[in-house]
């Protein structure tokens, strides 16, 4: 089970920035994760593009603090029109990428 508790949403012209914290109860050593997300669209001449950033901090239970590593993900989107052949589909150009960044705080090992 997760739980979502809003606490910042900031919009742009062409870009949306969330922040909430994300309770996960079922778990004994984790209250949850403080997560940012940036979510973003932009037209090139013949493509548009959408980028979406995730960092996410796991919080120790009882003290809020850092456990001592981040997550951090980024998807990329990029669609371009069918090309001049008779192909009429649309192109899609998904990258994705995750990983893990130790922080310093000794009690990461737990994790």
């Amino acid at each position: 089970q997760i739980d979502f508790h809003a606490q910042e949403s900031e919009e742009f012209r062409d870009t949306l920035v969330t922040s909430y914290f994300s309770t996960t109860p079922g778990n004994p050593n984790a209250s949850g994760a403080q997560v940012r997300k940036e979510m973003r669209m932009y037209a090139e001449e013949d493509s548009a593009v959408f980028i979406w950033k995730m960092v996410a901090e796991p919080k120790i239970r009882g003290s809020n603090a850092p456990i001592g590593y981040q997550l951090q993900s980024t998807l990329q989107v990029v669609m371009r029109p069918p090309t001049l052949s008779r192909d009429e589909s649309t192109q899609l150009l998904i990258h994705f990428s995750a990983s893990r960044h130790e922080t310093g705080v000794p009690i990461s090992a737990e994790f």
